[in-house]
């Protein structure tokens, strides 16, 4: 009376493993089709591959742009910005796993100090060095928040773009590894050609 019952019992179990296995191979097959989204290229920001502006803030004494010891990611935010506020979270986990080769540098866009230390302190980024001077906003003509920047050691400007997510600033951090401005130019670069691109190509001129 109860073998019936513990074969069907066994069978169901072995069908919900097989589903289990097939979905999570399609999710795989997914993740590697589907190419990551990352910062979005803006025409703000200092051009790529040119020297980043040098702006000394004299009443904080610190110098932005210009050669360093190691890259540094300038991360611009406003006080009143509510993607800034759910990106500064994910921006202290980067800093404490990355600090020791990147320098970070959080930069306001706006004027208002005691708006800009309430924000710092509602999202605990008193250890990250923190800017609160327009010239440099002008200097590296950025309009608009989350905003980042990478600049090499040398102080070249090797990507930027709007980050309103963490996946769109840690786009930035993996682009500059893989030596391109933007996720989006790598993975063009290993696509395959389509089929009108191989025929255009193989035409005899």
């Amino acid at each position: 009376m109860f073998l019936p019952s513990y074969i069907a019992l066994w069978v169901i179990v072995l069908l919900l493993v097989f589903a289990f296995g097939v979905l999570a191979r399609q999710i795989g097959l997914l993740h590697t089709r589907v190419a990551p989204v990352g910062a979005r290229m803006t025409s703000d920001g200092p051009e790529i591959d040119e020297m980043a502006p040098r702006v000394f803030v004299e009443e904080q004494l610190i110098e932005v742009g210009g050669p360093q010891s190691k890259p540094s990611l300038l991360i611009f935010v406003s006080a009143g910005c509510p993607s800034c506020s759910e990106l500064a979270p994910h921006v202290s986990r980067l800093w404490k796993h990355e600090r020791r080769r990147i320098n970070f540098l959080l930069v306001s866009i706006s004027k208002e100090r005691e708006a800009n230390e309430e924000f710092v302190l509602a999202h605990r980024l008193e250890g990250i060095p923190f800017v609160t001077a327009p010239e440099v906003s002008a200097a590296y003509k950025v309009h608009a928040a989350p905003f980042a920047v990478i600049v090499d050691q040398e102080g070249v400007v090797k990507a930027k773009g709007l980050v309103n997510t963490v996946e769109h600033l840690e786009s930035l951090l993996n682009a500059v590894e893989l030596g391109e401005s933007t996720v989006e130019s790598y993975m063009q670069k290993r696509m395959p050609p389509s089929s009108e691109e191989s025929e255009a190509s193989s035409t005899p001129v």
